[in-house]
């Protein structure tokens, strides 16, 4: 690794700006603190000065810093490619070796799971069968048939007829506790039979006595029916023969209501035959009097056509007998009205017809006056442009000149400066103070100076710093 990499950060920066002296620039910033405010011409000419000048510095900075950040990017996308062939060539043995690892670990996983999936089928097939020799007596109750308890406990008393292991103890203890309780359950089944055949006996002799009640019962309900049955049947015949007057007499009443609703029926067909007829005439005298949609803002030739159409309609005695004269009267107040609106929408016509005409010239005007405006104001916006480009140019004139004006002021100031202190230096100190002015080193500046009078070594310090 190089000297410089081998530096901090912040001292690799300033080796990379180490063409920017710091005490120069120190110096140069200042010069300016007097400059407060502007009160004259001057004074604003030696304020835009300074800061050209230091213009001028802080753009040769931020060049060489450019330039500097640059090459660090450049670097550090160097390194960021090279680390990635270096990891390239060993991450794929690293990612080999992980997946052989990791198929023993898989391995060795899944054995446990199998001894723990084994281990658990074992312990819950024994701990059912537990649970079935301890539910015994629940199952088989004194409820069931005494032969069938007495098969279950001869079973278990032959003993445990599987290997419960590690709960051979617990499951001794379910089958004494079941043989207790199923011996108990046979003895309660025994007595619960012999107590079931005492009451079948009951209940047969008990059914025996109802069967002889039943059939008495039946004997003296049986004549009560017959007699019930002979009333029912004298009701019957009396109610049908008042059914059949009453059927007799209803049917004469709906015979009366049908002719008198029939008679009713009739006469409102005629009045509504005539309402109709009356309605229909009326319509037709409404249509004889003319569209009453129409006003004087219609188009003059759709009025005409219907007074036109109205003037054809046919008006006869016979399709409006006694409304004939106000179907004429209504025929005549039409056409008039037609024929006066037919000229008021005329005459509105025409009057629209002018509006339009001036409403046209009114916006070509408009449309000629818009143009004029937009003529003249892209003609003021272009000699605004102009003039705004003539200051710019004027200014950026000014400009060049005042920092030229600046380094040349500069220049002589440093050529006086050197002038007063040339007669009371030795040619090693001019020398050494030429080189660090500009830049060169300090042998090519001792053996140029060498060369020349001594009177001449100022005007030689100012001739290298302006060729820089």
């Amino acid at each position: 690794m190089s000297e410089s990499k081998a530096l901090a950060p912040m001292e690799r920066a300033k080796l990379a700006l180490a063409d920017a002296n710091e005490q120069a620039l120190t110096a140069l910033a200042a010069a300016s603190k007097s400059i407060t405010v502007i009160t004259n011409a001057d004074g604003y000419q030696q304020c835009h000065t300074a800061r050209m000048a230091l213009k001028v510095k802080r753009v040769d900075i931020e060049k060489i810093g450019k330039a500097a950040r640059e090459d660090a990017t450049a670097f550090s996308r160097a390194v960021i490619a090279e680390e990635k062939r270096l990891v390239g060539i060993i991450q794929p043995e690293e990612d080999r070796l992980g997946v052989i690892q990791k198929a023993w670990d898989d391995a060795r996983e899944a054995e446990k799971r199998a001894k723990a999936e084994a281990e658990a089928l074992r312990v819950q097939e024994i701990q059912k069968r537990l649970a079935k020799l301890q539910t015994l007596p629940e199952v088989y109750t004194s409820a069931l048939a005494p032969a069938r308890i007495l098969d279950v406990i001869e079973q278990i008393e032959g003993g445990l007829t599987y290997d419960y292991q590690e709960f051979a103890d617990q499951a001794e203890a379910a089958r004494q506790a079941a043989l207790v309780s199923l011996r108990r359950s046979h003895v309660e089944a025994i007595e619960r039979e012999e107590r079931q055949a005492a009451a079948e006996a009951e209940r047969a002799a008990q059914a025996a006595r109802e069967a002889a009640e039943h059939a008495e019962q039946e004997r003296i309900a049986a004549e009560a029916r017959k007699a019930e049955e002979a009333r029912l049947q004298a009701e019957r015949e009396r109610l049908a023969e008042e059914t059949r007057r009453m059927h007799e007499r209803r049917a004469r009443e709906e015979a009366e209501q049908t002719a008198r609703l029939k008679a009713e029926r009739d006469a409102f067909e005629a009045q509504q035959a005539k309402a109709r007829r009356e309605a229909e005439i009326m319509a037709r005298i409404a249509v004889l009097r003319g569209p009453t949609h129409l006003t004087a803002t219609d188009s003059p030739v759709l009025i005409e056509q219907e007074l036109k159409t109205l003037m054809g309609a046919p008006v006869r005695r016979e399709d409006y007998a006694e409304w004939y004269d106000s179907a004429m009267q209504a025929k005549g107040d039409g056409m008039e009205r037609l024929a006066n609106l037919f000229e008021a929408a005329k005459a509105h016509c025409a009057e629209q017809q002018r509006l339009t005409a001036e409403r046209v010239a009114l916006a070509e005007q408009e449309r000629a006056q818009a143009e004029r405006q937009a003529e003249i104001e892209r003609k003021e916006r272009e000699a605004r442009e102009a003039e705004e480009k003539r200051k710019a140019d004027i200014q950026a004139e000014l400009d060049r000149k005042s920092a030229e004006a600046a380094i040349e002021r500069e220049a002589e100031q440093r050529r006086k400066t050197l002038r007063q202190q040339v007669g009371q230096l030795s040619a090693a100190d001019i020398a050494s103070i030429v080189a660090d002015e500009i830049g060169v080193e300090l042998g090519v500046v001792a053996a140029r100076i060498a060369e020349i009078e001594h009177q001449d070594w100022a005007a030689l310090s100012m001739t290298e710093q302006e060729d820089k």
